[in-house]
């Protein structure tokens, strides 16, 4: 099995249980290895063992919103083990983003192929869900003050909204081939309000009507993966024309 570049790929790896969301960006990197937040956008980590009294437990309604008081973004299991993380895509009229960032074990190989791959889950008492998920991966590492649309050369993206039943994941996965001996992959979305797909979608929770995060697109993020992928096996995966994953994604270049 090719080896994962991406370390602490399902966000087990924590210096400690997190609580309270994420409200200041360097606050991150104090909870979990080797993950970092390239904006000022505050992703936030759940753990199923932190306390049911905390915002960052997944079970309950107990979560913290900044504005309304207690309610949540949705209950949701991690795909595997014991963490995700969660970051908001879209707030309407804002061009606010959230992104993760992390750096590879290795640089990639120019001219190798690599399959890139992460699962999400759309938070079920969130009202919007939109498309253009995505990654980008990069020489250097990024790092600016705004928590706005980073402009930066998309991967991929995905073009469908992506919605997912309750408790239940849908890979992002693509075969690209390296041009560069990039060494950080950032996930989010790169895409400005107007370019978007919105899609409003009615939730079971009564009170996500009057809470914050809410009003926003917001996806649990779990099992991030960059393998390689041998050059036969990219022949065959041209051949079939469309990627077989559950999303399908596109090029964005």
């Amino acid at each position: 099995m090719a080896q994962n570049l991406v370390p602490n790929p399902s966000f087990e790896e924590l210096k400690q249980l997190p609580c309270n969301l994420i409200a200041v960006p360097a606050k991150f990197q104090t909870h979990i290895n080797f993950w970092s937040l390239p904006s000022y956008g505050t992703a936030d980590i759940f753990n199923t063992t932190t306390d049911p009294s905390c915002w960052a437990y997944p079970f309950g309604d107990s979560y913290f919103d900044m504005k309304i008081g207690t309610t949540s973004v949705g209950v949701q299991s991690p795909r595997t083990g014991n963490s995700m993380v969660g970051i908001a895509v879209y707030r309407p009229k804002t061009e606010y983003r959230e992104y993760l960032q992390v750096r590879l074990r290795t640089p990639l190989e120019v001219g190798r192929f690599y399959k890139v791959s992460f699962w999400v889950a759309h938070a079920s008492a969130v009202h919007f869900a939109t498309n253009q998920l995505g990654f980008v991966l990069l020489k250097d590492s990024v790092q600016v003050h705004h928590a706005k649309v980073l402009k930066l050369p998309v991967d991929f993206a995905v073009k469908e909204v992506i919605t997912t039943k309750f408790l239940d994941w849908k890979e992002i996965s693509t075969i690209i081939e390296a041009k560069e001996e990039a060494q950080y992959l950032i996930i989010g979305n790169f895409s400005k309000d107007k370019q978007l797909a919105i899609q409003w979608i009615e939730t079971p929770l009564h009170q996500a009507k009057e809470t914050y995060l809410a009003q926003s697109a917001y996806y649990f993020i779990d099992d991030v993966s960059v393998t390689e992928y041998e050059e036969d096996e990219f022949a065959g995966f041209r051949q079939r024309k469309r990627l077989q994953i559950d999303s399908v994604v596109i090029p964005n270049k």
